[in-house]
């Protein structure tokens, strides 16, 4: 321990390997498996390709309507990257990768350290959500808008700080630019506080 050098405590080491070990099974040969394209992630790549070229949407009317979080995911990955198949089987392993923290976050808030670090692991070796993080599909973003609105709510209900309520105000805000079944997370924390 050198004079200002940063010193990371020991539960920033075990999600650092947490994470890791989740990222690993959800971008392993992420442009090989799942091998389809199928009909709907030609359609979100068509979307996120558009964003790529200049075209932004807030709303993507195709099919009955999509928000667009994932798309701007994806373009932004495919900016980074190239554009292919796999960059939505990326973004979608990105975002897993992204849960895992959520939900770390959520439950220390809930429960402390130990537990954050426990839900983490469950969720990095979660067979549903390994598989939903692989799919390339926008559904990934619920798991991730729900813990995050959580964990922000619940932080805002411990401090009483109005930054903190502002955050919530933005993680519930933007889930609803995740997945359209997010709509009922809002009235599920409505109905927990009350």
């Amino acid at each position: 321990r050198a004079p200002g050098s940063v010193v990371v405590p020991w539960h920033g080491w075990v999600l650092r390997a947490v994470l890791l070990l989740g990222l690993w099974f959800r971008l392993r040969l992420y442009g090989e498996i799942p091998a389809d394209m199928g009909f709907d992630l030609a359609s979100k790549f068509h979307d996120a390709l558009s964003i790529v070229r200049g075209r932004y949407s807030i709303f993507f009317p195709m099919r009955l309507g999509r928000e667009g979080f994932f798309f701007y995911s994806a373009a932004l990955v495919g900016k980074l990257t190239s554009m292919s198949k796999a960059t939505l089987h990326l973004t979608s392993g990105l975002i897993g990768g992204a849960t895992i923290v959520a939900v770390y976050q959520m439950a220390r808030e809930l429960f402390g350290i130990r537990t954050g670090l426990l839900a983490a692991f469950l969720l990095a070796v979660n067979r549903w959500h390994i598989v939903l993080s692989r799919s390339g599909f926008r559904a990934c973003t619920m798991p991730l808008f729900t813990a995050w609105s959580l964990y922000a709510l619940l932080r805002a209900l411990r401090t009483r700080r109005p930054l903190d309520w502002g955050l919530a105000g933005v993680a519930i805000g933007a889930g609803a630019y995740s997945y359209r079944s997010f709509l009922f997370v809002p009235l599920a924390l409505g109905a927990g506080l009350i």
